[in-house]
């Protein structure tokens, strides 16, 4: 005769049961479900991602100007899709310092997080840089002389992401939805 004790130890035996089973087979289903889609996203998230800190980084460029009573420029080279922060607090023009890293300002959209993201057609009246005197004042660099903006510069910043803006006159720097 098998006494409770018994019984009990022939339950506890380390198996799961089949509705165990069944339980957690549902939930994995569920959880497939839900995570796949997102990874498709994962290149737009990207995008989102260097839309902002492109963003952030022209803010800083302008502020750097306003604050330090200098001139600053961000130069965008979309073939390479990189592009540096510099500052002319010395007379010349020099690789700003990266406040995040402490290293110089150049950022690689090749790399990291933001891989294969890139850099679109950038114009500030048709050039590739801009620059920001210390009133905050937007210009268009050729040949390494400024002049001020005649029109919005943008910047564009992966595929199918919004425009990122610059002010003509104002410098206000904004993202076109």
């Amino acid at each position: 005769m098998i006494d409770g004790r018994q019984a009990l130890r022939r339950q506890k035996s380390g198996a799961f049961t089949i509705v165990e089973l069944m339980i957690m087979i549902s939930i994995a289903g569920i959880l497939v479900i839900l995570v796949i889609p997102r990874i498709d996203d994962i290149g737009q998230i990207n995008a989102g991602i260097a839309v902002d800190k492109v963003l952030a980084d022209l803010r800083y460029a302008k502020r750097f100007a306003i604050n330090h009573n200098c001139r600053s420029r961000v130069a965008y080279d979309s073939a390479g899709d990189t592009y540096a922060v510099s500052e002319d607090s010395s007379g010349s023009f020099q690789t700003a310092e990266d406040p995040t890293t402490r290293g110089n300002f150049i950022v690689d959209l090749n790399a990291g997080i933001w891989s294969g993201v890139g850099i679109g057609p950038v114009s500030f009246d048709g050039q590739s840089t801009v620059e920001f005197d210390s009133t905050g004042a937007p210009y268009s660099v050729s040949a390494g002389a400024p002049s001020p903006l005649s029109s919005d510069g943008s910047v564009e910043v992966g595929s199918n992401a919004p425009l990122i803006r610059v002010g003509a006159g104002s410098g206000r720097i904004y993202v076109e939805t």
